[in-house]
């Protein structure tokens, strides 16, 4: 999340940490052929999981999600996987690396207050942030496990104007997953895609304020509409 006067917030995973391109080496060491397939459903699932439980109010931590995910796309390829299989494979997310543009993207907004607003929790995205080297570059942070929800849930929204206090007005939100800049404008803010695949926008009746092909073009657009 952005303030454009000035201020933000940000999704963590998809336009700032490169967790695919972090895991599917992962996936390859563990299963080998069908690994693809496996890192491709279990990013599917996990993504479906956190909205399932978002809809019937049943929180679980984002880990536990992450690992629930994991279990059914092994499962779904032959693969039984027991709590330290789990633990080895989803070890590295710690250690996801930033996109070749975010440092640089990040260091063009320094005039913006910024939070990062993120469905990991606390320690999942504190090791991240420590990884990436991005400890300092955010005034907020909310995690999933302070909201006791996910997004699209408007609290994790309204807990990222909290923390830059700063009414939605002022404020822009930028991620790379459509369905997370939707919920973001159906709370009020004003989205952002940044366009990092060949994906398609979501079909739910809404389009994005802006779309962009890479963080170092947030800035100069933010100038346009502050």
């Amino acid at each position: 999340m952005i303030d454009r006067s000035p201020w933000g917030d940000f999704d963590a995973y998809g336009p700032l940490l490169d967790v695919q391109g972090m895991m599917q080496p992962v996936f390859r060491q563990a299963f080998g052929v069908p690994a693809e397939g496996i890192g491709e459903l279990w990013r599917r699932k996990y993504h479906e999981y956190t909205l399932m439980r978002t809809v019937i109010d049943r929180y679980v931590d984002y880990w536990q999600v992450a690992t629930d995910a994991l279990v059914y796309a092994a499962r779904h390829h032959g693969h039984e996987l027991s709590a330290d299989d789990c633990t080895a494979i989803l070890a590295h997310y710690y250690h996801v690396r930033s996109f070749g543009d975010t440092k640089h993207g990040l260091t063009l907004l320094s005039a913006y207050k910024k939070a990062l607003v993120s469905n990991g929790n606390a320690s999942m995205i504190s090791s991240m942030l420590q990884v990436a080297e991005l400890n300092d570059a955010f005034d907020g942070l909310v995690s999933s496990d302070q909201a006791g929800t996910f997004k699209p849930h408007a609290r994790m929204y309204a807990l990222g104007l909290e923390r830059l206090k700063v009414p939605v007005e002022h404020a822009v939100f930028v991620s790379s997953n459509s369905w997370d800049v939707i919920g973001a404008q159906e709370f009020g803010l004003k989205g952002i895609w940044l366009r990092r695949t060949a994906g398609l926008w979501e079909e739910l009746g809404a389009a994005p304020n802006d779309v962009i092909g890479g963080l170092d073009k947030l800035s100069p657009l933010l100038a346009t509409i502050t």
